[in-house]
């Protein structure tokens, strides 16, 4: 008894939810707030996509520093193990 009476009274509640949708659907104030919001949400997802592919390519460009960074200093290395006189030839590296 008492779920047919649960049952009746979702029913019943699910019913008069659709009738208050049913009226702001026709209300000008509640459908034009949902148009801008819908506009406003593709901008921020727009600005989202902007912000990944920064931090994406700022990634890429750390990578790209830091390996040219470390190729520096392998050359400043060994020309410094030349000068010392600790490599001669370029066959010992």
């Amino acid at each position: 008894m008492i779920s047919q009476t649960q049952k009746a009274l979702r029913t019943l509640v699910d019913l008069r939810i659709e009738v208050a949708m049913g009226r702001l659907k026709e209300n000008p104030h509640y459908l034009e707030i949902c148009e801008n919001q819908a506009a406003t949400e593709v901008k921020i997802r727009e600005v989202f996509q902007d912000a990944e592919n920064y931090f994406e390519n700022q990634s890429i460009r750390d990578g790209l520093e830091f390996n040219e960074i470390y190729i520096q200093g392998l050359k400043d290395g060994i020309h410094f193990l030349k000068f010392l006189g600790v490599v001669n030839r370029e066959e010992d590296l």
